[in-house]
């Protein structure tokens, strides 16, 4: 005991010092040094200590080390503000400097504990960058000190206390002429005696300058003016601490103007004299921070608010636990269960592709944490096609087979389920043509010279989806069921229906018996289906069925997209509609550059996923603006917000599909003509082009919209709205049909269409403007036609 006592203390005051009195902090430091102490493997049994009293490897993972850091290393720490995805003024600093302390007891085991040099607080803080290097402060050599400019020297006596940096414009003589706070751009002027701080009458002492000098010079001057270097006026202007002789003897080593916090990590940068590696404040360094993009450390913190982290994030996150079991649930299936692949010795010349793995944490349609999965996945960016595989087309389930679906459902009052495959894509063997050597998985070790030849299709090969897909098609097929011709992931028989998403199923018969039947045939059929309830929750969106009455819902998508555009929740106002009344949105070549303080693509494609299921309202609105995802201005950012204001509004709503009596399907479509024109340059083709927007229902519910540009330029406005105007109407209705010099380059495309009229019993017919619901997908409309349009399509 008295020899770990012994090594433990050794170790607290081995950690690197700097100008901070690390008296006040040595219960950190013994804390710290057991930490890692706890760690390393004794020289004698390479045991570590903690391992006899957890029970073999104990809580450490074999990277702890790699994630460690240095105690009382410089940690900038990202602003709140910026972690939360707000915005912060332009000039306040990104971060602020603290002090790295240990890890905390009490959170994530490699949760850092960070001193706030400017409130002497301690706390957990998670969006931090490590400067283990100590690269981002100055050591001063032991022979000689660094010059003092009076510029300095005046800084001292300020109160620095405050958290932002000192404004260089405060940096002001008592004549109003301003002092540069970097000492190299001092123009060369006349020696001063140091003792000018001496004349100081207030906080602020008279800025005198004075040429730099070289080392020596510097030496000497600090030698001579020693005990003469502050005077009792001076000294009563500093809050706390006082103005020492610079001298190495140990009386002056722990004597500064500033308190030990203020020096170590605030400009203006503190000048020690003390023996020991020092550490100072370059004046560079006072910089640093504010020289970061703030984007750069917006997106570092993004990362930790993803569902999807990497390795490093997994393993050093709030949840390090759950991906762990995760992970060894992972390979337990896999290599014990599935027997997914064999050990094999290395050969040379064997090709051999790398692994990874793969984080999600997998959360309710409101933002609930459902569970945490880890998958062994192989880097199937790394294969080469005629080598490691062959095709890999597969389907996935249409959205709009999953609507019309729900609507028969209601309508029929059919049962519902939703069923999950455990593992899906490993279920599909490999065919003999297609052997594929993998590297082990991180974490995994069975031998240095041994890989992973691959009996099943794992996760990550280009091929895997195909062989699934195949695999899980012939079993349904064994049940009897049959895929649909519209869709081939849609299987119908007479007692069952089952529509196909990669590996989720929602299944649909008239009782709940013949629902267990299916999936107690489909375990027996070696698919490990799992049965997780009613469809209340499909792909990320709420399914709530009151009846006949179902409403889908995307509440926490919604929040999520409000909170990346940095809305917020209680200074951003609400507005009525997503776009504005009249006005397109064009390329705006000339525009302000954007904003850049939240990722465009990321908001829009969001967007698109919100527009595309449940909340068609916002379609138009959101399809322009996803055109300039490229290189959006700032016009196009704007727009985005007032889509996230017209949301904030609406947070709640979504899609109601209450079914009419009658089965049939309606259309409304719509065009407008050159609808760019005079919001794009003349000489862009783009500004003549057409919007189309069409709504499809079927039983008064909507189950396919789009709003788009036409891949055609419109020579007039009857072949741009050969769909909704009264020609068009003409056109597909006259008989025999009139064909003039006009209308003949219609052709085939549009008299196809003509031709399905008879037999699929589809009748043409005109509607009112008011009640034309395609208008609200080809352009902003005010707020009494939105509102009207909204209630006819959505149901509120």
């Amino acid at each position: 005991m008295r020899w770990a006592r012994a090594n433990l203390l050794h170790l607290a005051r081995y950690w690197p010092r700097g100008n901070y009195d690390y008296s006040r902090l040595w219960p950190f430091a013994v804390d710290y040094a057991i930490w890692v102490f706890n760690r390393l493997p004794r020289m004698d049994c390479g045991v570590c200590p903690e391992e006899p009293w957890c029970g073999g490897r104990g809580a450490s993972r074999p990277d702890d080390f790699a994630r460690a850091h240095k105690f009382g290393c410089p940690v900038f720490v990202l602003d709140n503000d910026l972690a939360d995805g707000h915005r912060i003024p332009r000039w306040h600093p990104r971060a602020r400097l603290g002090m790295f302390l240990g890890f905390s007891p009490d959170h994530s085991s490699l949760a850092p504990l960070v001193l706030n040099l400017a409130t002497g607080k301690i706390t957990v803080c998670y969006h931090a960058i490590f400067d283990d290097n100590f690269t981002t402060v100055v050591s001063t050599a032991l022979d000689r000190s660094t010059p003092l400019d009076d510029a300095w020297k005046s800084i001292l006596t300020l109160d620095s206390g405050r958290e932002a940096f000192l404004d260089p414009e405060e940096m002001v003589d008592e004549a109003g002429r301003v002092v540069p706070l970097d000492p190299v751009w001092c123009p060369e002027q006349p020696d001063h005696d140091i003792d000018a701080l001496s004349d100081a009458s207030g906080p602020v002492a008279s800025r005198t300058r004075h040429r730099l000098s070289d080392p020596s010079e510097g030496a000497s001057a600090a030698s001579e003016g020693a005990t003469s270097a502050v005077s009792e006026g001076a000294t009563s202007a500093v809050s706390e601490g006082a103005v020492a002789s610079r001298t190495r003897s140990a009386a002056a080593a722990h004597a500064l103007t500033v308190d030990d916090a203020r020096r170590w990590g605030q400009p203006p940068p503190s000048i020690a004299a003390r023996p020991g590696p020092h550490i100072v404040r370059d004046p560079f360094d006072s910089r640093l921070v504010e020289s970061f993009d703030p984007r750069v450390l917006a997106a570092r913190s993004s990362k930790y608010n993803e569902d999807n982290p990497s390795w490093t994030m997994a393993m050093q996150g709030e949840f390090q636990q759950e991906y762990f079991e995760a992970m060894e649930t992972e390979i337990r299936t896999l290599d014990d269960d599935m027997n997914c692949w064999d050990y094999v010795e290395r050969t040379p010349g064997m090709r051999v592709l790398p692994s990874t793995w793969a984080f999600k944490c997998k959360r309710y349609p409101d933002g609930r944490i459902k569970k945490f999965k880890a998958r062994f996945v192989v880097r199937g960016d790394c294969q080469t096609e005629g080598v490691d595989f062959f095709e890999t087309w597969a389907p996935v389930a249409q959205w709009t087979t999953v609507r019309t679906m729900m609507v028969l459902a209601s309508k029929l009052q059919l049962k519902s389920a939703q069923c999950d495959i455990t593992a899906a894509f490993v279920h599909a063997t490999l065919p003999p043509e297609e052997e594929i050597f993998v590297a082990q998985p991180r974490g995994l070790n069975r031998g240095s010279n041994l890989v992973l030849r691959l009996n099943k299709s794992l996760y990550g090969l280009k091929q895997a989806p195909r062989h699934f897909f195949s695999y899980l098609g012939e079993r349904l097929q064994s049940y009897g069921l049959s895929p649909s011709e519209h869709d081939p992931c849609l299987f119908l028989s007479r007692d069952l229906i089952v529509v196909v998403y990669v590996d989720d199923l929602l299944v649909y018969s008239r009782s709940d018996a013949t629902i267990a039947d299916f999936v107690s045939k489909m375990k027996e059929a070696k698919v490990d289906i799992r049965l997780e309830g009613t469809a209340e929750g499909f792909l990320g969106v709420d399914v709530n069925r009151q009846g006949t009455t179902t409403i889908l819902t995307q509440r926490g998508l919604t929040e999520r997209a409000i909170q990346a555009l940095g809305l917020d929740p209680e200074m951003s106002n609400k507005v009525e509609t997503p776009a504005l009344p009249g006005v397109a949105l064009g390329r705006d070549v000339d525009g302000k550059p954007a904003f850049g303080n939240f990722n465009y693509a990321s908001v829009v494609g969001m967007l698109l996923y919100l527009c595309g299921h449940s909340r068609p309202d916002i379609a138009f609105a959101v399809h322009q603006c996803a055109r300039y995802s490229f290189a959006p201005k700032q016009s196009h950012e704007l727009a985005l917000f007032r889509i996230g204001r017209y949301l904030k509004g609406t947070l709640d709503g979504g899609l109601i599909l209450d079914p009419t009596e009658d089965l049939r399907l309606d259309c409304y479509p719509d065009a407008d003509f050159a609808g760019l024109w005079g919001h794009e340059h003349p000489q862009d083709p783009h500004c003549v082009r057409g919007r189309t927007g069409f709504l499809i229902n079927l039983s008064g519910c909507p189950v396919v919209w789009s709003s788009k540009l036409q891949s055609e330029i419109a020579l007039s406005t009857r072949r741009r709205v050969h769909e909704d105007n009264v020609g068009a109407l003409t056109l597909g209705c006259l008989e025999p049909c009139r064909v003039t010099p006009r209308s003949k380059h219609y052709a085939v495309k549009y008299h196809w269409f003509r031709s399905q009229l008879g037999p699929r019993n589809v009748v043409l017919t005109k509607i009112a403007s008011e009640d034309q619901l395609g208008d609200i997908f080809t352009k902003g409309l005010g707020t009494l036609q939105f509102k009207v349009l909204r209630k006819q399509i959505m149901g509120w």
